[in-house]
């Protein structure tokens, strides 16, 4: 009959070997670390929330995100593969895929409108102040440009007649601010400098709001090179669906009330807005319905809005914005999703799996 002891010894033996066991198994099935080179103008919320939340180390993923001062260099930086996934408007791929033959795709929408609104410099307080003034642009030519044109022909004010523009890129803010202009921006961008301290006179007004003229309205998409995704069992493409899982988790953390504190305080921490007041003005935008993150468009799941697609397009057609389009291109065709097209699904859909 075997002692206590070697009976001790036996079963610490099996449980070594049992624990052992569990912990290889466990190791085997998390998934290879990739690493994924993201480009973005700005913070999105489900961004904020899956960094800070452990989301995306949650599905093997360690993203290194670049700032994107400028569309031109981001775009070809995405086509050269310097970036892998950029977060951009799907107006820039209208025009880049339609006009010049680059060939781009939207896998998946993560803002319908960006709660765009076109604001005036601090001795500007209504559309009408603003004739004879001059629109700060990134490019004359842009989406959100186009946009705002339209926004001002609603008024009465055209351009070059009633305004010029002023390419200045990233010196918009500074140059706002310094009077005798506006600009089109989302409204996140600006809000903590509507929210700050300082003296009413040196903040910008609001003239205009995008969703109360076009709505709804496709804006930001996670974009790719259209040749990335020819290849679904290639690291960059599954390090794009791991990234797409991991925002999917996070937009619908974003959906649920129950924690708009704990976004408050994730928007204050690490989304750049510091004052309680921006941070809590973006979460009302983003939480909206109609405009936001969650917009009912998407559904939950990144959808790209069919209407709001439309919306832009027929914007950009009222002041020529497809001149290097054949006449007769059938727009419906081509924004119909499919492989390798402007919208692509296949990606996103592998990644509603892992949600």
């Amino acid at each position: 009959m075997p002692s206590f002891t070697t009976i001790r010894s036996l079963l610490g033996l099996f449980l070594t070997l049992s624990l052992g066991s569990s912990a290889a198994d466990s190791a085997s099935k998390k998934p290879k670390p990739l690493t994924l080179n993201f480009g973005s103008f700005s913070n999105r919320t489900s961004y904020v929330i899956a960094a800070e939340l452990g989301y995306f180390n949650d599905v093997g993923l360690i993203v290194n995100q670049t700032g994107v001062a400028g569309s031109i260099v981001a775009y070809q930086n995405l086509l050269d593969g310097g970036l892998d996934v950029l977060e951009g408007t799907i107006d820039n791929i209208l025009d880049r895929r339609f006009n010049q033959g680059q060939q781009f795709s939207a896998v998946a929408q993560t803002d319908q409108g960006d709660g765009l609104t076109l604001f005036g410099s601090p001795d500007i307080t209504s559309i009408q102040q603003f004739r004879g003034k001059t629109l700060l642009v990134d490019s004359p030519t842009s989406g959100y440009v186009l946009l705002a044109r339209r926004i001002l022909s609603l008024y009465g004010l055209q351009y070059p007649d009633d305004y010029s523009f002023a390419a200045v890129g990233a010196q918009r803010v500074a140059q706002l601010l310094a009077g005798g202009a506006a600009t089109i921006f989302p409204y996140q961008v600006l809000a903590n400098l509507i929210a700050a301290a300082a003296p009413a006179p040196q903040k910008p007004n609001i003239l205009a709001r995008a969703q109360d003229f076009v709505n709804p309205l496709s804006d930001l998409v996670l974009t790719v090179a259209s040749s990335t995704l020819t290849n679904p069992n290639g690291d960059k493409y599954l390090a794009i669906q791991r990234f797409v899982t991991a925002l999917l988790r996070a937009n619908a953390y974003l959906a649920k009330p129950a924690n708009k504190r704990k976004v408050i305080q994730l928007l204050q921490r690490s989304g750049g807005y510091s004052p309680a007041a921006a941070a809590e003005a973006v979460y009302g935008y983003v939480t909206d319905p109609a405009v936001g993150e969650i917009a009912t468009d998407q559904m939950g799941r990144f959808d790209v809005s069919r209407q709001g697609l439309l919306n832009v397009i027929d914007v950009r057609n009222q002041f020529g914005g497809f001149a290097g389009v054949a006449e007769g291109f059938d727009f419906v065709d081509a924004i119909t999703p499919g492989p390798g097209k402007l919208i692509d699904y296949a990606l996103r859909d592998r990644a509603l799996k892992d949600v």
